[in-house]
This record gives C-alpha cells, structure tokens and sequence, in this order.
C-alpha cells in the first residue's frame, strides 16, 4: 500500500512583493522558495501572484499509519477519562496492547511503552488466557472466535437478546430488555451465555422500581415478566463465559441479588414507619449545594417560584401544586433512595400513593425529574409541569447567578445545560405558561429572601437559554436566518417564538410576505443607522408637510390597533396579515420624502413614522435578519 504522488501548488507573496524594480528576487521571494524546498528560479508567476509547484512524494502507508495513529487514541472521548500507571497518559479503560495490521504488516508505533504488534490473548478462562498471534485483518474474527472471543459487538448483542428471550421463555416469561441495559452488557461480554436465575417470591411485595433498580443498575441483569405484565421471581443475567459450572455461577448470581433484596427490604420496611410528609424535616439535614442551602431551603424556593409566577394557578389545582412543592425533595432523604439514587422521584411517587397522597401530588413527585436523560418524555400533568419548570430554574439561576459557576465548552459538572435545555422545552409547549424573565426574576428573589447576594461574576443565563431555543427552532424545521431574526426579536415568551416561527417558515415567501418582509427591512436599515435618539410615539398630522408622510401616518392609525391587539391574543397570522397594508405606503414614503432632513422637527416627525411601523415589526421578527432568495 502507497501514496499516490501529489502535485501542490503554494501561493506565495504578490509579484510587487517578490520582485523588485530591476526584476530581482526580494528576500521575500527567497524565504518563500526555501520554505517550499525549491531554487528561487522555479518559482511561477501566476496572475499577481508568485507560486511554487512542487512533487510530493508518496508515502508507505504503513508509514504514514505509524504516525497518525497515536494521535487518533489521543482524541477518543470517554464519558470519565482516567489516568492509568505511573505516567500522565488519560484513557478510558487500562491500556494493555495495540494490534495494528496493515494487510499481514505490524504498523509500528508505541505509545505508554506499549508497542504495537500482532499478538492478543483469547478468553481469561475458557482459553485460559493464552496468546493469540493475529495472522492479518481477514483471519483476526476467525482467530478471536477460536479463542472464545466474539469481536462484532453486533453478534454479541444478537446472541445476548436470543439467550434472554430462550430463559425467560422456558419459565413462561418475558424478558425485560431495555436498549440501554442490552448495550451494557453487550460491551461488558465477550463470550455470550444467557444463566436463568430466580429469587424468592416474597421479594415481590416491594415495589416493582425497587426490584428493578437493584437487578439492572446494580447486578445488570435482565427482569422476567409474567402474561399480565407482572415481574416474576426469576432474572437472566449474562455470562461473559461459557456453559460450564452453570450451576455454581446462577447460584452466585442469586445469592447477590437475595442480598441487595434483603438491604431494599430493609430500607423500605424502615422508610414505611413513617409518611413522607413526616420525614420532611429531615431535609434540614441535606445539602443541596454549599452556597445554595439545604433541600429544605430549595424546597422554599420551589413554593415561592410557583407562587410568584402564577404557575400555581396555571396547573388548574393550586392546591396539589403546593402540596406537591412541600413534598418535593423528601425522599432524598429516605433510606431507600441513599440507597439507590437512582430510585429519587419514583419512590417520592410510590410512597405519596402508599401515604394516600392524590394521583397529582404522586405523579408529580416523579415527573419533577423529567425527562431524566435525552430523548426522554418531558412530563405530562400540568402540576408535574410546573413543579419540574420551577426545579430547572432554581437550579440554573442558583448555581449561575449565586454561585457563579458556568459551562465550560463539554464540560458541565452540574447539568446545567441540561436545566437550560428543559426550560426551554417546557415552555415552548403552552403559551400560558410565565416569560423566561418572570421565572429568572422570581428565583433571584427568591434566594435573596433567603439572604442569598449574588456571585461577583455570575454566569450569563440568557446565553444558555438562546442556544437552546435557538437548537429547538432549528430541530423544529426553522431556517438560521429565520432563527436569527426570530431571536433578534423579544423571546420571552418561548411558544410565542415557535409559533411565528411555524407561520414566518411559509408566510414571508408568499407574495404579500415578500413585500411586507421588503418594507420592514428598509424601515429597520435606516433606523439602524440613526445616531439620535428615536420618537416614542406617532407624529401629530399637523406636523407632517407631504402626502406621503400623511398617507402613511393615517395606515398606520388605522392598522396599529388591528396589529396589536392581534399580537396581544398571539394570532400572529392576523398580526402579519394586517401588516400587508404598511408595504405600500413604505415604499411609496421612502421614494417621495428624504428622511434624514436636514430641520430637526421634520427629521424627527419622519422617523416617528418609521419607529411606530417598526414597533409594530418587531414583535414578529426582525425581518432585516432574512436572506431572501
């Protein structure tokens, strides 16, 4: 394997710089030939420019491999990097050997002292760890599978989902296989055997989340469903291994699992002495971070926003939101959630029902967490809604404006992003729901009244918030155009900007869009140019000397009610339809008067015009943004 040969052609400086009178070369030209590795007389002349054409040599592939592939391990991203031996070298997992095959050919290199070759080892106990010399990229599958090791994580996961489904089968029942679980073990494998196991039929009086949790988080093993959709007493668990000592293996795997059951029992039975609103005390107890308080402290906030906000009476049952607020953060203090994190907002739902708590109140204790990951629903009841909404600004107003801490690039320790991103979410669905504004100011007042001051240098919220709506118009169909003029204009209220950004997507192509878009884009040219400051209000008719200032004056008298009384009901459709009527007396304006007149009161009565049919604009876009083709 080779390179091909390449001919390059270099650029270098102009031809008045790299020669002079007499027709010489300057020092410029020389450093330029000696950086190209040629002799200063085969430089080219080309247009004004000189250049350098050169031959490059191709190189061995394997040579080229040799050199580029360090550099690649170097730039595999891991969730957690870590740094492994005595040297400063960060990776995600030990490093231990390279194979690196070019056809039958080692491609050397060493990084970490480790040097590259063609020798593995096959399966630590099925081929008992011995070597593995890799004869060439088309043996190295055959090889590996020799020595019980399955290279296509394709194949394994194949395997892994037809052992599931053959165990569970044999007890008549399904097997639980989420995505996310069938990953893991795929990449945990590397020899495929599916072992049933099962546990006592007591264990089944906990909670199906609890039981759950501690066979997939904790064990990575697969549930067993029953016809009814109930969990049975049985689980399979994957084997990295073969078939031999089957026995010995499932009962180690159920004697594990009997005593992360035995420790959820446990913990449950305790948590169940007393109700959750019993145990909100204990909240005092936990810090939610350093500077921000205790969840007992969040928990204050949290009533306050929605009070503060109107969201108390947007969910329709203020009561249940209230209720659900004071109940919010408990079982982070429950035994059972210390336990099992992974259980915060399920077990908050499970023990409200046990307690006889209202569906609203238990269904919202779970649905303040949504949605936990990406791609996951965002909840679904209004008191749900309300309750995560205020949770994700608390949070991002606290750690930004109170702590001062703040995203850096892929870095965000605290979620932050991620609360940005929800908030946006949330409210883009209803246009009912409070302004970004209200919700930042209400959280800042909130920690205040706790004795809060702001960080010296505090994170920019608005600048988290814009890049996600700006990511949700775009994933939404929305033009980078139509977005920038979208949020050049106020976005406050979230939905507002979805739904003109659906209408604006077709309605400023049509014919009237096209004019209105036209007229609104010299309006906002030339205000955007004015030095002085703007008129607040229409000029009187008095004080205007043309027809066509006077035309105007009286379109936009007529309209301004129509368009904004339009905007203030959010039928934006009307709004941009009314402003059709505007595009004729613009332009019929712009050619028959000079705005920019030298008399003071004429300059300003002509730009009062043109600032009230901007007002009227810019609720809907800032037009100028547009690309028009």
């Amino acid at each position: 394997r080779h390179q091909a040969d390449q001919a390059v052609e270099a650029r270098g400086p102009g031809v008045k710089a790299a020669f002079d009178a007499s027709g010489a070369p300057t020092k410029a030209a020389q450093g330029f030939a000696t950086k190209q590795g040629i002799p200063v007389e085969a430089l080219e002349v080309v247009g004004e420019y000189v250049v350098a054409r050169t031959n490059r040599v191709g190189r061995a592939a394997g040579a080229v491999l040799a050199e580029i592939v360090p550099d690649l391990l170097k730039d595999v991203t891991f969730g957690k990097f870590m740094r492994w031996g005595a040297g400063n070298y960060r990776f995600g997992r030990p490093l231990r050997r390279f194979v690196a095959l070019l056809d039958t050919d080692v491609v050397p290199f060493t990084v970490e002292g480790i040097a590259s070759g063609r020798e593995t080892v096959g399966h630590r106990f099925l081929f008992e760890n011995q070597t593995v010399r890799i004869e060439s990229p088309e043996t190295y599958a055959a090889q590996l599978r020799a020595a019980f090791v399955e290279p296509d994580p394709a194949v394994r996961r194949e395997t892994i989902l037809r052992h599931a489904r053959a165990r569970a089968a044999s007890v008549g029942g399904t097997a639980v296989l989420s995505d996310a679980l069938v990953d893991e073990n795929v990449y945990l494998t590397e020899w495929v055997t599916g072992v049933l196991g099962m546990f006592d039929a007591a264990y089944l009086s906990l909670p199906r989340p609890v039981l759950e949790t501690a066979m997939k988080k904790h064990q990575r093993f697969f549930p067993v469903e029953g016809p009814q959709a109930s969990l049975l007493p049985y689980f399979v668990a994957i084997r990295s291994g073969g078939d031999a000592f089957l026995e010995t293996v499932r009962g180690g795997y159920e004697g594990v699992l009997a005593s992360r059951f035995n420790d959820a029992k446990f913990f449950f039975d305790h948590d169940r002495q007393t109700t959750l609103a019993e145990k909100t005390d204990r909240t005092q107890r936990i810090v939610f971070q350093e500077k921000l308080g205790t969840l007992a402290a969040k928990t204050q906030r949290l009533v306050s926003i929605l009070g503060a906000t109107g969201l108390l009476d947007w969910t329709g049952d203020p009561a249940a939101a209230h209720r659900a607020a004071h109940l919010a953060k408990t079982d982070l203090a429950t035994e059972i959630v210390m336990e099992l994190p992974a259980l915060q907002g399920i077990m908050g739902r499970e023990f409200a029902r046990m307690d006889g708590e209202s569906a609203t109140v238990a269904d919202a204790l779970l649905e303040q967490y949504l949605p936990r990951t990406a791609g996951d629903a965002l909840p679904r009841s209004p008191v749900g809604t309300a309750l995560s909404l205020s949770d994700r600004v608390d949070t991002l107003v606290g750690y930004l404006r109170f702590v001062g801490a703040e995203p850096k690039g892929s870095s965000d320790p605290f979620g932050l992003k991620r609360a940005a991103g929800v908030i946006v979410d949330l409210l883009a669905r209803d246009r009912a729901l409070p302004g970004l504004n209200r919700l930042l100011h209400a959280a800042t007042e909130a920690y205040q009244a706790q004795g809060l001051t702001p960080a010296p240098k505090q994170g920019d919220l608005l600048v988290l918030l814009e890049a996600r709506l700006r990511a949700l118009l775009e994933e939404r169909g929305a033009r980078y155009d139509l977005v920038d003029a979208l949020l050049a204009s106020p976005w406050d209220q979230v939905a507002s900007v979805v739904a003109r950004a659906e209408l604006l997507a077709t309605e400023v192509y049509t014919a009237n869009g096209l004019a209105t878009v036209q007229a609104a884009t010299r309006v906002r040219n030339i205000l955007r140019s004015v030095k002085e400051p703007l008129p607040t209000a229409l000029p009187p008719g008095d004080s205007l000397t043309t027809a066509e200032e006077k035309i105007l004056l009286s379109f936009l008298e007529t309209i301004t009610p129509e368009v904004e009384n339009a905007l203030r009901e959010g039928d934006y459709a009307d709004a941009f339809a009314a402003l059709a009527a505007l595009s004729e007396p613009i332009n019929r304006f712009f050619e028959g008067v000079l705005v920019m007149a030298e008399d003071p009161a004429v300059r300003q009565s002509r730009l009062g015009l043109l600032a009230a049919a901007d007002r009227l604009y810019l609720p809907l876009a800032d037009f100028s943004k547009l690309i028009l083709e």
